[in-house]
């Protein structure tokens, strides 16, 4: 499209051949008093050139342009989203490995409970309480991992389907969560950096075909001025056509414009401004979408990490727990 709409800065240059003949072809196609039979034969070329006075034509190549890295962006934007997609579902994954991970070592923690307390049962130190206890709370965190390990299998699915290929295992190696973390986003980032990203960029483009859509429609009030230029030959006979001496020529210029169209170049200039007035929202809602995801993905970035503080010390606590039972039983 933008290819096309460039081509208009050039003259337009075409050919055209003809050869026939007929009967009472006379002057001015009238029919012959004499009833004789005739033939013409006519080739030429052509050339029209439409001079952009109110930049129609201008403004047509700036739209057609913009349209294209509007398709550029968009083209982006798809394959960043395709990106963080996959990089989601891997972490994901990471996730669910270490989640499965911890409830194997919890099941064999609580399988090893259960031990003390049936020894202690058979000991008489220890009622059935404690072992119905222990088996309960075993049995519920064996239960955990088959449908842990239906959510790792899901996640594979997933990324191999999003990189293009069939479902299937993802080989990633033994790679740790903690290992795999995003570094930190630095402080005092402008908030600039967003002009970079494709949505916004799109828009952008977007916005600007539109306002030369204004500019297209606006010179359509206007007339246009177009040059055009013939050379030919032209013979009623094919030796005098052949020979030379049947050759045609012209130049010519047109100036056009509109007297009335029932409102129609009118109506087509609102109807640009309208969809301008629409991109421009549209632009606005883009910028202010990328503030509020920018917004939220930090806010949460800072409370995760604060939650997961709590989360590293209620470990420790718990692993001190643990060890003491160890040494109690």
């Amino acid at each position: 499209m933008a290819k096309e709409a460039f081509a208009g800065f050039f003259p337009q240059l075409n050919y055209a051949g003809i050869a026939g003949t007929g009967k009472n072809l006379g002057g001015n196609n009238a029919p012959s008093p004499t009833g004789t039979s005739g033939s013409v034969f006519a080739v030429d070329a052509y050339a029209s050139w439409d001079n952009d006075i109110w930049g129609r034509i201008r403004r047509l190549n700036e739209s057609a342009r913009a349209a294209f890295f509007a398709s550029q962006e968009a083209r982006r934007d798809v394959m960043a989203a395709v990106i963080a997609q996959v990089a989601q579902n891997y972490f994901q994954l990471l996730a669910y490995e270490r989640e499965l991970e911890i409830a194997r070592d919890t099941t064999n923690s609580f399988n090893q409970s259960l031990t003390i307390f049936t020894r202690r049962l058979q000991g008489g130190v220890a009622s059935r309480l404690e072992t119905s206890s222990a088996q309960g709370l075993l049995d519920s965190v064996a239960a955990t991992i088959p449908e842990l390990e239906r959510q790792i299998t899901l996640q594979e699915n997933q990324i191999s389907v999003l990189l293009g290929a069939n479902p299937g295992p993802i080989l990633h190696g033994r790679m740790s969560l903690a290992d795999q973390l995003p570094p930190d986003v630095p402080t005092g980032l402008p908030s600039a950096l967003l002009e970079r990203r494709p949505d916004i960029r799109e828009a952008e483009q977007q916005l600007r075909s539109a306002y030369a859509q204004v500019g297209v429609a606006q010179a359509d009030f206007f007339p246009q001025l177009s040059l055009t230029g013939l050379f030919g030959r032209v013979s009623p006979e094919l030796a005098a056509f052949t020979a030379g001496g049947a050759t045609a020529w012209g130049a010519a210029a047109s100036l056009a414009g509109p007297i009335f169209h029932g409102c129609r170049v009118k109506a087509e200039y609102q109807r640009t401004q309208a969809v301008r007035e629409q991109f421009t929202m549209q632009y606005d809602a883009t910028v202010l979408n990328a503030l509020l995801e920018v917004s939220d993905a930090l806010i949460s970035r800072k409370k995760l990490a604060e939650a997961h503080a709590q989360k590293v010390h209620a470990v420790d606590a718990y692993q001190e727990a643990v060890r003491m039972a160890m040494k109690r039983y």
